[in-house]
């Protein structure tokens, strides 16, 4: 997970230019079943793996003081996943990373349900913010199929 991001982080701080190309050359397609769409403990590690070792790129090349808020958004994108994401014994060995990141979490254009659920969990009320999260998740897979139906006409 994410080895593309910490490609792209090291291949942008040592390149000497960088190109714009129009052509679109990428072709993302939606697999529900995809290891990007399943979560389990080797996702979580992988994305904490990702964030930590950018950060530590960036301190090693002394630059990260630049790059402050990039790293405080790839924590809590991190963090909010593993909560959002992950099953309860994950959850719980995950829950005190990252804490600069917790305030960011409960700010003002996060949906309310995911606000509540998000503050369940962080307080050790699993089961209630589980299943918030599980008809939140219900409600995404809903609509991204839709989606995919619409794309097909």
């Amino acid at each position: 997970m994410w080895e593309d991001l910490i490609f792209s982080v090291k291949v942008f701080y040592y390149a000497e230019k960088i190109f714009r190309v129009e052509s679109e050359l990428y072709h993302y397609r939606y697999n529900p079943i995809s290891l990007t769409n399943t979560f389990g403990e080797s996702r979580a590690r992988d994305l904490k793996g990702a964030a930590d070792e950018i950060e530590n790129f960036l301190n090693k090349q002394n630059i990260s003081s630049f790059f402050q808020d990039d790293l405080l958004a790839l924590k809590t994108r991190v963090k909010s996943d593993i909560l959002f994401e992950s099953k309860k014994d994950i959850k719980k060995k995950y829950i005190s990373i990252y804490p600069e990141v917790d305030e960011i979490l409960y700010n003002k254009k996060m949906p309310v349900l995911k606000k509540i659920a998000l503050k369940l969990v962080l307080n050790g009320k699993f089961f209630i913010g589980n299943f918030i999260l599980t008809l939140l998740k219900i409600r995404r897979n809903i609509i991204n199929k839709v989606k995919n139906i619409l794309m097909l006409y």
